[in-house]
């Protein structure tokens, strides 16, 4: 008499099986759409047999060209299939986590970015009377749409650094900055009413 095999110990399959009930059924796919979809991707499939795998005793085996395809099919990572539909919640807690991280990544390398980039600006600023006054023409003007190009606390920092050396700033430039302060700071008053 033959041994039997010893029962599986990682149960991925039965854990696909349910996902593809769960991932179907979230969609608002019928079971033959489903099926239908499967065949568009290049594993045709009948609706039956996605049946068995869903609801058999004992459920369909699912072939790995399958089990590529339910991946492709639900835009979703056959690893993440391959999970326990209870822990599903959990991978997608991980992943708004996870790119709420990357997003808080991304702020504090911009505001890097800014701050070397203002740094620059200032530096060549500080050396340059030539590159003051055509940065002072550039402040006093607006854009298209109203705007400036640098914020009140840019002006602010800007003015702080090159009045430090009150010989480094030409004559007139502090007061149209601290105007310049003035008209952005009442824009931003009234804007926020």
């Amino acid at each position: 008499m033959p041994r039997p095999n010893r029962p599986r110990s990682v149960f991925a399959e039965d854990n696909l099986a349910r996902r593809i009930a769960v991932e179907r059924e979230a969609r608002g796919w019928s079971i033959d759409g489903l099926a239908k979809r499967m065949t568009e991707a290049g594993c045709p499939m009948t609706g039956s047999a996605i049946f068995k795998i869903e609801k058999g005793q004992p459920r369909r085996r699912i072939v790995f060209d399958e089990a590529i395809a339910f991946s492709q099919v639900f835009g979703t990572p056959l690893f993440e299939l391959s999970v326990p539909p209870e822990f599903a919640e959990q991978q997608e807690l991980t992943r708004l986590l996870v790119a709420y991280q990357e997003a808080v990544n991304d702020i504090y390398d911009a505001r890097l970015a800014h701050a070397d980039a203002l740094s620059s600006l200032l530096g060549f600023l500080g050396e340059s009377p030539v590159g003051l006054a055509s940065f002072m023409e550039l402040v006093d003007t607006p854009d298209g749409d109203g705007d400036r190009p640098l914020s009140v606390a840019d002006l602010q920092t800007l003015l702080e650094h090159i009045t430090a050396d009150p010989e480094g700033l030409p004559k007139g430039h502090r007061q149209r900055l601290e105007a310049d302060m003035a008209e952005r700071s009442q824009e931003d008053d009234h804007g926020e009413h």
